[in-house]
C-alpha cells in the first residue's frame, strides 16, 4: 500500500464563544466596535450620513430598538447586534440605490404598503392575506337611530 506524500490537514469546527479565550471579539465587542467605528466614519465625506449624526450604523441601530420595543416578538429570539444592523444596512443600500443596481421591491411597495395587485401573508398563521383597503367613494350618508 503506498502513502501519499500529501500533507493531512485537520480541520475543526468551533461553536460561538469557542474563540472568546482565544483573544477575538464576542458579539458584545463587536457591537461597541461598530458604534464606535460608525462615529469615525460620519465625518468622511464619501461615508452616507446617518440622521442623528453618529453614523448610518448607529441611526439603524436607534430605530431598531424602538421597533422591537413597539413590536416584540421574543419567540423568534431576535435581538438588535451588528450582525442584525450590517444586515439592514446592505438592504437599506440596495432599497435607495438607483436603477439599475437598486432593488426591484421598491416596485411592489409603496408607503411600507404593497401595490394594489400584490398580496403578501398578514400573519404567523399565514391564514390571512393583505388585502388593499378600499379606496373611499365619496361620503358615506350618516346612519341615524
Amino acid at each position: 500500500m503506498a502513502l501519499s506524500k500529501e500533507k493531512r490537514k485537520l480541520l475543526i469546527i468551533l461553536g460561538a464563544g469557542s474563540s472568546l479565550p482565544c483573544g477575538i471579539p464576542g458579539v458584545a465587542d463587536l457591537d461597541a466596535k461598530m458604534a464606535e467605528w460608525s462615529e469615525n466614519w460620519e465625518s468622511r465625506p464619501t461615508f452616507p450620513k446617518g440622521a442623528a449624526g453618529r453614523g448610518v450604523f448607529n441611526d439603524l441601530w436607534r430605530f431598531a430598538e424602538k421597533y422591537f420595543a413597539k413590536n416584540p416578538r421574543p419567540q423568534l429570539g431576535l435581538r438588535v447586534n451588528f450582525e442584525y444592523i450590517l444586515g439592514e444596512m446592505i438592504s437599506l443600500a440596495s432599497w435607495v440605490s438607483p436603477s439599475p443596481f437598486g432593488n426591484v421591491l421598491t416596485q411592489v411597495v409603496r408607503d411600507a404598503t404593497p401595490i394594489d395587485d400584490f398580496t403578501w401573508p398578514k400573519d404567523e398563521t399565514r391564514q390571512h392575506y393583505y388585502l388593499p383597503k378600499p379606496k373611499p367613494v365619496g361620503k358615506l350618508p350618516l346612519k341615524r337611530s
